[in-house]
């Protein structure tokens, strides 16, 4: 009998903890659809949510408003529905393309609204549950209207500079010669040494840099014309850092360079590529008075990805939009023209440059470049 009490207890023990732990589940389980339901609220980008067969059964608020939807009633209609029934054709199209590939990277579309064009950039994936399969699929929103005006308002800036350029230059760099001839004349008629030949060679050596100066200003203006031909970027970066290795010394800066040994060429015009790395290591550099180190990498063979990283003093937030801006500068003598000319470089390639900064956390330069002809000449060491 006491045996048959002590058994009934442990049963019952059992019974009270399986209880428990099944509550504790179902309270598990809400706090985490409750978190979903407020990021899903809360993402910025929109977000629609497809189940295991390519039904939707989500779309958040930012979904809805980007794509001109009115809300239904907490998402209750589109619940089941196929995204050919419920989105515009160009989103359908990737929703059934995500369906068949392990993941939708970055696709630009447009969206027509009446009149008036939407330019958004799609990407999706999968969630799986180890062995068991798809469970379902997200895709992501996030519309580039706004990055695109600000692109075109850039453009327009860069047309103005160039109209000035135009019509300035050639009146400038005249008198600048005469300027220059006359400096020249009158110091080789003072003695070797004396105040007065130094003050005429500083003449022709400001003269030399208003010069430059325009120089920079007239190649900004005018179209970039590169000669590319098939380039092994490992030579062109080793060479390109060798030419700085004085100047990296004197600034007590660690250089290193980490890439595959073998990557393909890719085609690109190397002078004007050199000069974008120089400009960009050389600002690296500077940004680093009490030394520090300057990595660059190439971490993906399948495309021309560089990344240009520093330990510096980094940028400051309010300047990071406008550091590729025609004459904005944080330099005190710097004319604002190096890296406005880098990006029109990388532009006339048919590539990007994009940075990320933290004051006194260093900056990044990324610059994406695509591959020339049919996946290139393989060159190892190079």
């Amino acid at each position: 009998l006491g045996a048959g009490v002590l058994l009934a207890g442990m049963l019952a023990l059992l019974g009270l903890h399986a209880v428990e732990r099944v509550r504790s589940s179902r309270r598990g389980q809400r706090v985490a659809e409750a978190l979903a339901e407020e990021l899903a609220v809360a993402l910025p980008d929109g977000l629609v949510v497809f189940d295991s067969k390519g039904r939707i059964t989500r779309m958040n608020k930012a979904a809805l408003t980007l794509l001109g939807m009115e809300a239904p009633a907490k998402g209750k209609a589109f619940l089941g529905r196929k995204p050919a029934e419920v989105l515009p054709s160009a989103l359908a199209e990737l929703a059934a393309k995500l369906l068949q590939e392990p993941v939708l990277p970055d696709t630009e579309i447009i969206l027509r609204h009446g009149e008036e064009q939407q330019y958004i950039s799609v990407r999706g994936g999968h969630v799986n549950e180890g062995y068991e399969g798809r469970l379902g699929s997200l895709m992501f929103l996030r519309d580039l209207t706004e990055v695109l005006e600000a692109e075109v308002r850039r453009r327009e800036k860069l047309a103005a500079v160039g109209n000035l350029a135009a019509g300035v230059a050639h009146e400038l760099r005249n008198p600048l010669s005469s300027i220059k001839g006359y400096a020249t004349y009158f110091g080789g008629r003072f003695p070797e040494g004396s105040a007065d030949r130094e003050a005429a060679q500083v003449m022709v050596k400001e003269v030399e840099r208003l010069n430059r100066a325009i120089g920079d200003l007239i190649g900004l203006s005018r179209p970039t014309d590169i000669r590319p031909r098939m380039t092994g970027m490992r030579r062109l970066i080793g060479d390109t850092l060798r030419l700085i290795g004085q100047d990296a010394a004197n600034h007590k800066v660690a250089i290193r360079f980490d890439a595959p040994e073998v990557l393909p060429d890719v085609a690109i015009d190397p002078d004007r590529m050199r000069q974008v790395i120089l400009n960009l290591c050389l600002n690296g550099l500077e940004a680093m008075p009490d030394g520090g180190e300057l990595f660059l990498s190439l971490p993906e063979p399948d495309a021309l990805r560089l990344e240009i990283r520093d330990t510096g003093v980094g940028i400051a937030p309010d300047a990071l939009p406008h550091i590729f801006d025609p004459y904005f500068t944080t330099k005190g003598q710097g004319t604002g023209l190096g890296l406005a000319t880098v990006h029109k470089i990388m532009e006339a390639h048919g590539g990007s440059i994009s940075v990320t900064s933290e004051p006194g956390q260093g900056a990044v330069f990324r610059l994406l470049l695509p591959l020339g002809g049919e996946g290139g000449k393989v060159h190892g060491h190079e």
